[in-house]
């Protein structure tokens, strides 16, 4: 029996997925309550975060497992170039997403959409500058540099005046994950087809993207009980990565 088949088949996985729910919920009083905290602390958001993001993980591989039992979605024709160039133009043009208002009492009515980016390809990363930087010690002489440190005071001055702001968008980010993820465990169909059309468009490198998801790192910090569940869809994952192998 090999090890993947030792371990529990996606159904019963969902099934935990399901208890993870019910006992974070049970833990933490649902997205509604986290919406209307007044304060958040480290603590808090580290109790919040314990319970979440494995959950998240979990249901990501899960997703990547019901995706490869999908038939392969239907190529995409290719985009008319001056389309192509307006989305490109419509995407780098385009104004930051405003975290809309909700109300703490009816999370069914929020606005949420559950992740599933694809890890990015490491052989893509950009590659940062080794150069060694030079710091000026002292006050400083040069008109550039007074300017320098004058913006550098202000920047300083505008993260202090938003960090009120910050942890109240930080609670209600966190509510909306808790959200989105009680959605997906509830249908998951609709976002393993959303899944299965991503890593489509991929083609070749269909495969890979694959594995990165599967093997994507689990928190440091996690409940115990998630662990085996952690395990055994990583497992499942991995077996499923192979009907990806000849997507293009």
């Amino acid at each position: 029996m090999s090890l993947a088949a030792a371990h529990p088949n996606s159904d019963s996985l969902w099934r935990i997925a399901e208890d993870m729910l019910a006992l974070m919920t049970l833990a933490l009083g649902g997205p509604g309550l986290i919406a209307a905290i007044e304060r958040l602390t480290r603590s808090t958001k580290r109790d919040i975060l314990d319970w979440l993001a494995p959950l998240e993980l979990l249901v990501r591989r899960l997703l990547l497992v019901e995706a490869a039992k999908l038939p392969r979605p239907a190529e995409p024709r290719a985009m008319p170039r001056a389309l192509a160039l307006r989305l490109v133009k419509s995407w780098q043009t385009r104004r930051k997403p405003r975290l809309m208002p909700i109300e703490p009492n009816r999370p069914s009515t929020w606005r949420v959409s559950f992740r599933i980016a694809l890890p990015p390809d490491p052989s893509e990363r950009k590659r940062t500058d080794d150069a060694p930087h030079i710091h000026v010690l002292g006050r400083p002489s040069m008109v550039r540099d007074i300017w320098r440190d004058q913006a550098a005071e202000a920047r300083k001055a505008a993260l202090a005046k938003r960090s009120a702001t910050r942890a109240n968008t930080t609670l209600k980010r966190l509510a909306q994950r808790f959200e989105a993820v009680r959605r997906v465990i509830a249908d998951p169909a609709p976002h393993a087809l959303r899944l299965a059309r991503v890593l489509a468009r991929k083609a070749r490198a269909a495969f890979a993207a694959a594995r990165r998801l599967a093997d994507a790192p689990a928190p440091r910090r996690h409940r115990g009980f998630a662990n085996a569940a952690l395990v055994g869809a990583k497992l499942q994952a991995r077996a499923s990565c192979e009907v990806f192998r000849d997507s293009s």
